[in-house]
């Protein structure tokens, strides 16, 4: 070592010297009390730390064992934490184990009990088996001399685990039971130490009685002549208890005594049927084992027995009735032996007993000794032993069942008469005098029955098809049956407003008719009021009765028909009422309570001009009406002239519909739409899949408001209507059924009538649906024409206008002087013109032609002639071979492609 390595050594031992300090190093504390200068040192010791004196200490509730901290007693832990002895983790908490206490929180100590070693007070206290009670007088158990005890002059109440002050000594003071336990058999009774029940004192000692507790086989029992029982302390056998503290020998009959339980058959003696202590007492007077009051002694049983001092007195065996003479014991009543009865209290003889003379048989009146019995005398029956009753008949006065006996022989279905204080039949029975005998009663008319005896109780009844019914001319009045209308009578007749007549059987009084057996009814009307329903059965003097849902009924006091019927008139009587619309029917007056109904085919239907709407008839078109509002069932409606009508601009379509009125050409969907304004047109679609419009059949043609058959130049006719052949209808006429031109027109081409006085003239073919072409109105279809010739002469006009779509072939046009065509507005227009001279100063004007497709040709214009074309797109043409002359024009604006 070198001289500097020791100089440094020597310094730090010299440090050490001075301060006392250790060396410090790195290791930790391993156990509580171990050094420490900073909280780490400690960390590895669970549940320490580092105190201000530098040393490891177990933190609170945590005490040092076996070098760990370890939890105190009532510490929070978990299974395995307590550590310390006798210690247990119980619901979280480290507690001693069972049978141990805590002294502190680092040691448990066993629990003791008074008399057993100890240590600490803390081990004999009463609290260790749980709630105890410590005042006055008791004390806890304490530890002294290393054993658990009680104080001087206090002794330990077993089961309580305390000590309680000590009485010394029979009538020593106490305030509970415990107190009293040294002094053998007492208990603290009036706060003295006494003898309890069952008990007595003897010599300053409680000692064990007649019934105190005892231990078997033991010497508890101290009573004279006593042992212990499986109950207590009891009498030796044939000995009973004079005492609680004496028991006395048993005694016999004429023994001497001292109580009666002496001698009583029940303590040992000898009990004879049924006995009890009371048969044998033991006298007061003789103080000798005698027979009680009411009771007799037996020698052969050698006992004292009930004595019966009546008859009928309860017994249990011949011995008890020994002091009544003749009877015996039966059904446990003293009777009188057989042919013997109870006569006055005594058994005397009665029917039946042996006899020698009539005296014996004294005892039974209406009685005597024939053939050495006790027999009844004539017309007397035996009731019993001792009674001999007279023979009852019908109606007689009886006691008993046997007098009412029949003497002959009873058949089904006849039975016997009852007894009811008089001899009667039974209930539900009636009595047959015939038979002498009784007989069910049917139970009313209408009942069952045999024979008519059944029927005996009804009046007027006999027995048919074993049924209890009513005799001829009779009825059923409740349960009874009367005489009714044709019954025989003496006198007046039972049923109401009847009288009995001069053949001697009931007949209906005046204004009164007959209505059934039971009853004559005033004649009443209809409305009249009335009590019963049979009163109205009749009306006019006239019933029904074989059809009673026609009869009127009695309702709310008037006569009227029944529900779902009403009265007729015209029948004079009921009929059913039908209740709706398509219900069945015979006559209109089923259907009379359906307002505006009839019977049509047996079946309630509206009358003509009314309809059917949720099941009634209701006001239809044409039908009679005083207001408006009586035709509200049909829309636009009014009421005119007395009837429902439609109302302007609307037609008649049905009974129940009014649809809008439409214009020759215009839309419909019904022809009544049409036909309104023109007479026989039709509401057809032009073209498949257009509207529906108003427009003149095949074969028509269309003239001023209707549309006619059409009819040319020298056809039949029956009108001028017919007539047509051109649009100038006063051109022509039916003249003797023939179509002729009339005066001012001729034949032109054997078609048409032509003049040539300066007017304009319009041809069209038959096909024109309007027929007319002078001027052809907005939304006129024009199509499928066969093509017309026109010939205009001197200032003559043709003008077609607003005509959609049109297909027309016009050839061999000649226009005279001062001559015009006008076509204006005319839309998918197709046309073929061919052949045509203008002549001079005539135009021919094209004005607002859409979708044209026109071919001309061989147009040859006059001097001054016009051809005007404007507004025409899109237009196709073909023209071709147009002359024009001197002072020609052709004029053109807007014209769309137009193709030459």
């Amino acid at each position: 070592m070198t001289p500097k390595c020791l100089l440094i050594l020597l310094v730090v031992l010299v440090f050490r010297a001075v301060t006392g300090s250790k060396f410090v190093t790195n290791t930790s504390a391993v156990a509580p009390g171990d050094d420490c200068y900073e909280p780490m040192d400690c960390a590895h010791l669970e549940n320490s730390y580092c105190s201000a004196d530098k040393k490891c200490i177990c933190i609170e509730g945590y005490v040092p064992r076996n070098e760990h901290c370890v939890p105190a007693i009532g510490t929070k832990c978990d299974d395995k934490d307590c550590k310390l002895n006798n210690t247990r983790c119980i619901e979280g908490t480290c507690q001693c184990a069972y049978g141990f206490v805590a002294l502190s929180k680092v040691e448990c100590l066993r629990i003791s009990e008074h008399g057993k070693k100890c240590e600490n007070d803390i081990q004999c206290s009463c609290k260790n088996f749980g709630t105890c009670d410590t005042e006055e007088p008791y004390t806890d158990v304490f530890c002294a001399g290393k054993k658990c005890s009680c104080l001087e002059d206090y002794h330990y109440v077993p089961g309580k685990y305390t000590c309680v002050k000590s009485a010394q000594k029979l009538g020593h003071n106490c305030t509970v039971t415990d107190s009293c336990l040294p002094v053998k058999n007492t208990e603290c009774i009036e706060d003295r130490c006494s003898c309890p029940d069952k008990h007595f004192v003897e010599q300053d000692q409680c000692l064990s009685g007649i019934g105190a507790t005892c231990a078997m086989y033991g010497e508890d029992c101290k009573a004279n002549n006593s042992r212990c029982g499986f109950f207590g302390c009891k009498c030796y056998d044939k000995f009973v208890e004079l005492s609680v503290k004496q028991c006395v020998p048993i005694k016999k009959k004429g023994e001497d005594c001292l109580i009666d339980e002496q001698c009583s058959c029940e303590n040992n003696g000898r009990c004879y049927l049924g006995g009890t202590y009371k048969d044998v007492i033991c006298s007061k007077k003789t103080k000798i084992c005698s027979c009680s009051e009411g009771f007799h002694y037996v020698p052969e049983q050698d006992s004292c027995v009930h004595s019966a001092t009546a008859i009928d007195d309860s017994c249990t065996h011949n011995d008890n009735c020994l002091l009544l003479s003749n009877t015996q014991c039966k059904e446990q009543k003293c009777q009188c032996i057989a042919n013997y009865f109870n006569y006055k209290g005594q058994c005397r003889q009665g029917l039946n007993s042996r006899c020698a003379e009539n005296s014996h048989c004294s005892a039974v009146e209406n009685s005597q000794c024939i053939d050495n019995e006790c027999q009844c005398n004539n017309n007397f029956v035996p009731i019993s032993t001792g009674i001999c009753a007279a023979i009852a008949s019908y109606g007689e006065p009886c006691q008993f069942q046997e007098q009412c006996r029949n003497n002959g022989t009873l058949m089904v279905p006849y039975e016997e008469l009852v007894c009811d204080g008089t001899c009667s039949c039974s209930n539900g029975f009636h009595y047959v005098d015939s038979k002498r005998a009784c007989i069910e009663s049917s139970t009313g008319v209408g009942g069952n029955c045999s024979v008519n005896d059944h029927c005996g109780r009804l009046t007027n009844t006999l027995c048919w098809d074993n049924k209890c019914s009513c005799l001829e001319y009779h009825y059923q009045r409740k349960e009874q049956c009367v005489p009714g209308i044709g019954a025989h009578c003496f006198g007046n007749c039972e049923t109401t407003n009847s009288i009995c007549g001069s053949t001697g059987r009931c007949i209906c009084a005046p204004g009164h008719i007959f209505a059934a057996e039971d009853r004559c009814v005033p004649i009443i009307e209809l409305g009249e009021n009335c009590e019963m329903d049979e009163q109205c059965s009749c009306l006019h003097q006239k019933c029904d009765l074989e059809q009673p849902n026609r009869d009127l009924v009695c309702s709310s006091g008037t006569c009227g028909c029944p529900a779902n019927y009403h009265f007729s008139s015209k029948s004079k009587f009921c009929i059913h009422s039908a209740t709706g619309i398509g219900e069945q029917c015979s006559t209109d007056e089923n259907c009379a309570k359906l307002l505006f109904a009839e019977c049509h085919n047996n079946k309630c239907m509206c009358k003509p001009n009314y309809f059917s709407s949720e099941g009634n008839c209701k006001i239809g078109l044409n039908a009679k009406c005083n207001t408006t509002s009586h035709c509200s069932a049909v829309e636009h409606t009014e009421c005119r002239n007395g009837e429902c009508k439609c109302t302007k601009l609307f037609v008649e379509r049905s009974t129940e519909l009014c649809v809008p009125v439409s214009s020759f050409g215009g839309d419909c969907e019904f022809v009544e739409q049409c036909t309104s304004q023109t007479s026989n047109a039709t509401c057809e679609a032009p073209t498949d899949g257009a509207n529906k419009v108003c427009r003149c059949g095949t074969g028509q043609h269309y003239h001023a408001t209707g549309c006619f058959l059409t009819r040319t130049l020298d056809e039949r006719c029956d009108s001028d209507s017919e007539c047509f052949v051109t649009s100038k209808y006063d051109s022509v006429a039916c003249v003797r059924n023939k179509c002729v031109c009339v005066k001012g027109f001729e034949k032109v081409n054997g078609t048409f009538c032509g003049t040539w006085s300066g007017q304009y003239l319009c041809l069209c073919t038959v096909s024109f649906p309007h027929g007319g072409c002078q001027v052809c109105r907005l939304g006129t279809i024009v199509s499928g024409t066969a093509g017309i010739a026109l010939f205009l002469r001197t200032y003559g006009t043709l003008l077609l206008e607003h005509m959609k779509p049109c297909s027309l072939n016009i050839w061999n046009i000649v226009l005279g002087t001062y001559r015009t065509l006008f076509m204006k507005n005319i839309e998918h227009f197709s046309w073929n013109m061919s052949n045509a001279v203008l002549g001079t100063y005539v135009s021919l004007f094209l004005e607002l032609m859409v979708l044209c497709s026109w071919n001309m040709w061989n147009i040859v214009l006059g001097t001054c002639g016009i051809l005007f074309l404007e507004h025409m797109e899109p237009c196709s043409w073909n023209i071709r071979n147009i002359v024009l002359r001197t002072n020609k024009m052709i004029y053109s604006e807007k014209l769309l492609k137009l193709i030459y």
